[in-house]
């Protein structure tokens, strides 16, 4: 017997309520103090400069994708908002340009298997999985 919809639904909720606490206590608090100033930063402009200084900081001790991401989003703020020249403007938009890299990037273990892989595939090595 199929399940019903509305069964569906209320097992897409339960899921979803248990995922939402997991979900924020992996959260990086300054990723999170990020994605707030990003709608306030006209109340506090400075906490842009201690914000990017913390989160490159973070990014550096940790390269979780929160961590980068945080760098990310603060990097293109201050390029946007508290830069003084267009060169400071473009060191921060390359450096949020560069996390972003690293965000979107597979994890190392991830990237050498997709090569053992295309490596096999063109027939140079065997895979290593």
């Amino acid at each position: 017997m199929a399940p019903s919809i509305a069964a569906m639904r209320v097992l897409a909720a339960a899921l979803l309520a248990l995922w939402t606490p997991v979900a924020a206590l992996a959260q990086s608090p300054l990723a999170a103090e990020v994605r707030a100033l990003a709608t306030r930063y006209h109340l506090d402009p400075a906490r842009i400069d201690t914000l990017r200084t913390a989160m490159t900081q973070a990014a550096e001790r940790d390269s979780h994708l929160d961590n980068l991401l945080g760098v990310a989003e603060i990097a293109f703020l201050y390029g946007d908002i508290r830069a003084k020249t267009p060169e400071e403007k473009l060191e921060a938009y390359e450096q949020g340009r560069q996390a972003g890299q690293r965000a979107a990037a597979p994890p190392d273990r991830c990237a050498n298997r997709v090569d053992d892989h295309r490596n096999a595939h063109d027939g140079l090595q065997d895979p290593q999985i």
